[in-house]
């Protein structure tokens, strides 16, 4: 079965300090981590079909993403990572051009 699995799955599979995860650049939540608070388009594909969320960045954890959908709302939504193909970050405070 291992030679099924891509190298990085294989890689992270057999992983145990997950702690560089979270720390170094090499690895998309310690990117992702740094851009906290940042508007963002998060969009991945879900049967078949492209979806796509906009949101604050609100948290990273090792495999998924949390993004608050409004900020006059607490309403959230959990992205898993694997499934993501594309983030958009927007640097500066116009949320407007991620639509």
């Amino acid at each position: 079965m291992s030679e099924i699995l891509p190298l990085a799955e294989q890689m992270l599979n057999s992983y145990v300090d997950y702690s560089d995860i979270l720390t170094n650049d090499a690895f998309l939540p310690s990117f992702l981590s740094k851009n906290i608070g940042r508007w963002m388009k998060v969009e991945h594909y879900l049967n078949g079909k492209e979806v796509t969320h906009i949101g604050k960045l609100f948290k990273v954890g090792l495999d998924f993403l949390v993004l608050q959908l409004n900020s006059d709302r607490p309403a959230t939504t959990i992205c898993n990572l694997k499934d993501v193909k594309f983030i958009t970050i927007i640097y500066d405070t116009d949320k407007n051009s991620l639509i």
